[in-house]
């Protein structure tokens, strides 16, 4: 009968001890991105993301965002006063060695519940301190001023994210 109760016992705790370290999502580019951005970005426009999936995520999904930017130091992410690093340690670990993607945490009472990673034509490099390997927090206060628009002389295929208006 012990051996009954401690098995029910175990198997609940496993249960317990699973939900506690769960997996982060994978949010793509394009759900997070507003519908038809590269299209509207052809003619030199600007487009404000405040409503695209990227802000409005604020609103219960997560409460910050971490973007990884090329080359930064898998130990200044490690040492942020998050409780689940090892959930998004492998995403982390391929941005410090490459410059191809930048790297998206989404972040939720002090636990990593998402990641995105994003092609540098959509460049979100920018956002923070130029010229930077430091990674840079986004709070739903900073999204009301983010704007993607097509880099200066570049194809129509290349976008960067920014904080200044055209």
């Amino acid at each position: 009968m012990c051996s009954k109760y401690y098995n029910i016992f175990c198997s609940c705790l496993l249960v317990l001890l699973g939900a506690c370290n769960s997996p982060a999502r994978n949010y793509t580019p394009d759900y997070l991105l507003p519908k038809g951005y590269a299209e509207s970005l052809k003619n030199n426009s600007q487009v404000k993301i405040s409503a695209a999936n990227f802000c409005t995520g604020f609103h219960g999904e997560w409460d910050s965002i971490l973007i990884v930017k090329p080359y930064t130091r898998p130990s200044s992410i490690q040492s942020l006063p998050i409780e689940n690093y090892s959930t998004v340690e492998s995403f982390v670990k391929a941005q410090s060695l490459g410059d191809d993607t930048c790297t998206l945490l989404f972040v939720k009472k002090n636990q990593y519940v998402g990641y995105s990673l994003f092609p540098r034509t959509i460049d979100l490099s920018t956002i923070g301190e130029s010229n930077s390997t430091q990674a840079t927090w986004i709070t739903a206060r900073d999204c009301g001023e983010i704007f993607i628009k097509k880099a200066d002389n570049a194809t129509d295929s290349y976008f960067l994210f920014s904080t200044k208006a055209l």
